[in-house]
């Protein structure tokens, strides 16, 4: 696994940073659309590390972040562009780099951004963990081995600026995106390197206990009401209870007065019961469309058939996509799909670009 972080942190590679970085002053950095932890620990983790150096920053999600994980320093550097698109679009012309963190397509920016984004000549240095990365970025540093963004951007913070840079309020939102990422080192962390960037993150003086507190122990009383509600009343089984579906619909979502973040986690809960290996939440939005997240056990590999059915793709046992259809054929559809994919005579899935 060191030959492939050589190999993504190749010389060539550090010294065009170091080129790109030259004489720079005004920095944006961009994460995907519905920031998880590591997408708003990595963002906020380079933006404290740039600012330390002498650089203005702003650190710009499609959609709002949620509490839970929008509250390590240097939250003041981050905009939504949904609510504050006046406030980026003033700022990103001035700005003479782009980091896009912890996605690999501008697709991953959802078209309002995107489209913006595109119009613009900075160059663009990518940071992610996600496979198959489109190569229309100026420089890539991409490792799908890696449990997140966090794990690879520290590895690339050791090695272009070194330990010293890796300042408490530069390592906290890093752990916290690695943590929340592997699920508290319950998954996606087969590698022993991320136990080591964990370690070094926590002698650099993060406080393990209060990240921990801040996302699992801080979520609202609707927010929890929500998931036991959807657990308990919006949850079928099917294929011998081998999958779990729940349904997020846009009147649940009014009645517990839903929050950007209130369904974080929730996909992941049922695959603590035995029998189950597979589970999706649908997310009815107000567009009309239909978000699918999907995570699975180690038995089945599902990015390849989120990218070829659902519009999307992610990593082999966490990934997601779009329906573009109603929340009841959206239902239909999906336990169709999941039901001929755990068949005996399965359907077959090709490799695919993921989201």
């Amino acid at each position: 696994m060191m030959d492939t972080l050589n190999s993504v942190l190749a010389p060539s590679s550090l010294a065009r940073l170091r080129r790109l970085l030259d004489g720079v002053q005004r920095v944006a950095i961009f994460c995907h659309a519905r920031p998880d932890g590591d997408a708003i620990g990595s963002s906020l983790g380079l933006a404290n590390l740039l600012v330390a150096q002498g650089c203005t920053v702003m650190c710009v999600a499609p959609n709002l972040a949620p509490e839970h994980i929008a509250w390590p320093e240097g939250h003041e550097w981050l905009y939504c562009y949904e609510s504050e698109s006046a406030d980026v679009r003033a700022f990103l012309p001035t700005c003479e780099l782009f980091f896009c963190l912890d996605f690999n397509n501008l697709a991953r920016l959802d078209e309002p951004l995107m489209l913006y984004l595109e119009t613009l000549p900075q160059p663009r240095v990518m940071i992610d963990h996600h496979p198959y990365p489109d190569l229309d970025f100026d420089l890539l540093f991409s490792m799908p081995e890696a449990s997140s963004t966090c794990e690879l951007l520290t590895e690339l913070i050791l090695r272009f600026w070194g330990r010293e840079a890796l300042t408490k309020r530069v390592a906290t939102p890093l752990y916290m995106g690695l943590m929340t990422d592997t699920g508290s080192f319950s998954y996606s962390c087969s590698r022993g390197r991320t136990f080591e960037i964990a370690g070094i993150l926590v002698d650099q003086g993060v406080d393990v206990p209060n990240i921990q507190s801040h996302v699992y122990n801080s979520r609202s009383f609707d927010s929890v009401m929500l998931q036991s509600f959807l657990l308990l009343r919006k949850t079928n089984f099917f294929a011998g209870k081998r999958v779990a579906l729940i349904k997020l619909s846009q009147a649940t979502q009014n009645e517990y007065y839903y929050q950007p973040g209130d369904s974080e986690g929730l996909v992941n809960l049922p695959l603590s019961i035995a029998e189950v290996e597979i589970s999706i939440l649908l997310t009815e939005r107000v567009n009309g469309t239909v978000r699918v997240s999907v995570r699975s056990t180690r038995a089945h590999t599902i990015n390849h058939l989120m990218s070829r059915y659902f519009n999307g793709g992610g990593h082999p046992q966490a990934a997601g996509g779009t329906l573009r259809m109603s929340m009841h054929q959206a239902i239909n559809f999906t336990q169709e799909i999941f039901e001929q994919f755990l068949s005996p005579k399965q359907l077959v899935v090709e490799e695919g670009r993921g989201e």
